[in-house]
């Protein structure tokens, strides 16, 4: 009995490692594309916040958001447009981006708010974080290094 309870912890460890690895590499090859295919990827990542924006007009629609969820999440899609005016290049000290990363807080606190007090499946609360808190912002992210590799002009 112990034993076999010390089994799964060692493959429970194996397994977080090899998931990490995973991850690592995953994002390093999305990295290495996002560096690649610098115009493509601002044509996704613009779409990316046109969908998400999509997504908070059918939560004002058919599902009973609050307006301030809602109104949060749709001007910190704005401020992603905004960033994405200069893509690859970012400013880490412009109004934009010091925008978009406090708005992402605030739609944090408010979603975190919002789930806490009304009912949602956990699968319709990941549903929401994934596609309209973290789906840009990741994007954004991974794209950082984009411009590291780009000569001056």
């Amino acid at each position: 009995m112990v034993f076999m309870y010390l089994m799964s912890w060692i493959a429970l460890i194996i397994q977080m490692l090899f998931l990490t690895v995973g991850v690592g590499a995953g994002l390093y090859y999305l990295a290495e594309l996002v560096e690649e295919y610098t115009v493509i990827s601002r044509k996704i990542i613009f779409w990316m916040t046109n969908v998400v924006l999509a997504l908070y007009g059918g939560l004002i629609i058919f599902e009973e958001m609050p307006l301030s969820l809602v109104a949060c999440g749709t001007l910190s899609q704005f401020f992603h447009h905004l960033i994405l005016r200069n893509f690859p290049y970012f400013d880490i000290s412009s109004l934009s981006f010091i925008g978009a990363v406090c708005l992402f807080f605030i739609n944090h606190y408010l979603a975190f708010s919002y789930f806490s007090f009304t009912f949602y499946t956990f699968s319709e609360v990941m549903a929401y974080f994934t596609l309209c808190l973290w789906l840009v912002p990741f994007a954004l992210f991974v794209s950082l290094s984009a411009n590291d590799n780009v000569l001056p002009s």
